[in-house]
């Protein structure tokens, strides 16, 4: 069931949160695992892109095709070892 507008999602919010701190996709961070957080696990929203373990398939598929970080821990212990794995590569 969707409760907002066809035109918002977690990726124009992301969008507007960047643009509003002024913030290029280059240095946002996105992590998801379920349907909804497709739209903003794109790298034309955020360059560093995580989903846990227990990330559906889709979005497993859409962050290694934007070669960005599947975890093996799920959940937020998941988001964790992301981030941990980026910020050791800048």
């Amino acid at each position: 069931i969707r409760f907002a507008h066809d035109a918002y999602d977690k990726g124009t919010a992301l969008r507007e949160i960047a643009r509003r701190l002024k913030v290029t996709p280059e240095g946002t961070v996105a992590a998801g695992d379920h349907y909804n957080d497709l739209p903003m696990l794109k790298p034309e929203v955020a360059r560093w892109l995580i989903t846990p373990a227990n990330g559906i398939p889709p979005v497993q598929e859409a962050v290694r095709a934007a070669d960005g970080y599947i975890s093996h821990r799920t959940a937020g212990d998941g988001v964790a070892l992301g981030l941990e794995y980026f910020l050791e590569r800048v």
